[in-house]
């Protein structure tokens, strides 16, 4: 079926022509089958015109997902805006990342002060695996269409300068930042230049935030609409994140009144979710 040509207005502000392609990867990389993909573009169809925005098209793709019952679709396909929900503190991002980390075998340490040579600096994300040994800047941003700027890099880049130029301590192999926004292109330049570790919404293009998140099931519980915000705020104050580990906490479930059948059915979603094809 074949969508419209239309302008489309950006998170940023900008116009650009909708990408019919992307449009439909964002379904394929949310697990929505052929059919269902049919099925989503007939309904948003009707909706589309000259002008519409980004977020006007996702919220009525997600609505048109969730009414066919396809829970664990519209999880996935909700991920950039879920990611934003962990807000709007910031620590439930970090604790996010800490975790997608230990999931790749790092050992991890969160919230952390490491003394340079000129001063101590709080470092967000301590991860070590074998001879890597990482420091981590989480930057979190709870609004669409904001860009992590130049100067997050130089000011990440100064501090970690300052770690490394301490006498006789161990020394850092790589320094991250780790956004759910965008960089700006010049903060890609100037990263690039000095050798930042980056990681972003949509990049690198190849292996990037949501890309990770994707590939190995690593949700947030921000995903689940079968989870009431009690019962969300009882999780994420115990520390728990990703909706892998949902099925270990059923006594936190428990603690806000939640019945076994509504525990059941959050259950069951964030296991649809987490390995949903």
């Amino acid at each position: 079926m074949k969508l419209p040509i239309i302008n489309i207005i950006k998170e940023s502000g900008d116009r650009a022509q909708f990408s019919e392609q992307k449009y439909l990867e964002s379904l394929r990389r949310s697990g929505a089958s052929a059919n269902l993909i049919e099925e989503v573009c007939a309904g948003v169809i009707p909706h589309m015109y000259d002008g519409m925005t980004t977020h006007e098209l996702y919220r009525i793709t997600y609505n048109i997902l969730h009414k066919k019952q396809e829970r664990f679709v519209a999880g996935r396909y909700n991920l950039k805006q879920a990611i934003m929900q962990l807000g709007p503190s910031g620590f439930p991002f970090e604790k996010y990342i800490a975790e997608i980390l230990k999931r790749q075998n790092y050992e991890v340490l969160v919230d952390q002060e490491i003394p340079g040579k000129c001063v101590s600096h709080e470092v967000d994300v301590v991860a070590i695996k074998e001879r890597e040994r990482f420091i981590i800047e989480c930057k979190f941003h709870h609004e669409a269409g904001v860009y992590c700027s130049i100067q997050t890099i130089l000011y990440m880049k100064a501090r970690y300068d300052d770690i490394q130029a301490r006498p006789h301590k161990q020394q850092y192999t790589d320094c991250w930042i780790v956004t759910n926004a965008k960089f700006s292109s010049v903060a890609i330049q100037y990263g690039q230049c000095v050798g930042m570790k980056m990681l972003a919404w949509s990049y690198p293009e190849d292996n990037s935030l949501e890309k990770i998140v994707d590939r190995h099931g690593l949700h947030p519980i921000t995903c689940l609409s079968s989870l009431p915000k009690n019962g969300l705020n009882e999780l994420l104050h115990a520390g728990v994140v990703l909706c892998c580990d949902i099925s270990k906490h059923r006594g936190l479930l428990r603690n806000v009144n939640l019945n076994e059948k509504q525990i059941d059915d959050i259950v069951y979603e964030a296991k649809e979710i987490c390995n949903g094809e």
